[in-house]
């Protein structure tokens, strides 16, 4: 695996904890769990939730994706590394 590769999957997988981070915010601004300053709760509208909810559903669509990329990458480098030691073996 090339250094570019890494530093690949170094960042697709801090992508994939800032989006997991994300929605764990939306969440908790969607069920209203948290008050402004003034300690008045929100308006809590439903075009609000409604909005929320279509981010987090982005979210969560995104954090799949990427988790998918991250896999194949990882399986395609693992498969690479296998055909390597496979050939170095039957060299031997």
């Amino acid at each position: 695996m090339t250094r570019k590769e890494l530093s690949q999957l170094y960042w697709l997988k801090k992508e994939i904890e800032r989006e997991s981070r994300r929605v764990e915010e939306l969440e908790v601004l969607a069920t209203g769990c948290t008050a402004g300053a003034s300690g008045m709760p929100g308006s809590g509208g439903l075009s609000d939730k409604t909005a929320i909810a279509g981010q987090i559903a982005d979210c969560k669509t995104l954090i799949e994706t990427k988790r998918l990329v991250l896999f194949c990458m990882t399986k395609t480098t693992r498969k690479v590394g296998c055909e390597i030691a496979q050939n170095l073996i039957r060299k031997k």
